[in-house]
């Protein structure tokens, strides 16, 4: 039987042009298609990077401005609740002297009208006091013209002037 392998010069002739065809495959291949892809690999990895880093400071930047505006927000409702109790204060103060002025005016006006009254009883008082003795005097002349002498009757105008003015007058 014959030998299944035998090394001789054409065979090896052939393996080393293989090998040879081979690392020339190898070298275009790395040249041309490996090392083109491994770059393109490695710009696309740090692209990615750059973009996550990129993606997490602006993740950040936003999350900062999110407490911001929170912080705002509390602040400007602190603030407006203590402008709308300033102005309910103040609104209640405004209510209290409003309401202690009326007060004010209106004792005034009480003690005016109070004052205008007790003047003008006094003056009710006065002119009655005053109809009254020229009343008397009138009955007093018709009286004494028909029976009484002079003398006696400026004695009895006295007296009843007299008597009238002691008087206390109701109104």
């Amino acid at each position: 039987m014959g030998k299944i392998l035998t090394i001789d010069i054409d065979l090896l002739k052939e393996i080393g042009i293989q090998l040879f065809n081979t690392f020339i495959l190898i070298f275009v291949l790395s040249k041309f298609l490996y090392n083109p892809v491994v770059k393109f690999m490695k710009k696309r990895e740090e692209k990615i990077k750059t973009e996550l880093a990129n993606a997490n400071e602006i993740s950040q930047k936003v999350n900062e401005l999110k407490k911001e505006y929170d912080l705002k927000m509390q602040n400007a409702k602190k603030e407006s609740a203590t402008i709308l109790d300033d102005a309910r204060r103040r609104a209640l103060e405004n209510e209290n002297f409003i309401i202690e002025d009326a007060r004010n005016e209106a004792d005034l006006l009480k003690k005016k009208t109070q004052s205008d009254i007790e003047k003008f009883k006094e003056q009710v008082k006065d002119e009655i006091r005053h109809e009254t003795i020229l009343v008397a005097t009138e009955m007093a002349k018709k009286i004494v013209k028909v029976s009484i002498s002079d003398k006696q009757k400026e004695k009895i105008l006295d007296e009843t002037i007299k008597e009238m003015e002691n008087l206390k007058w109701l109104a």
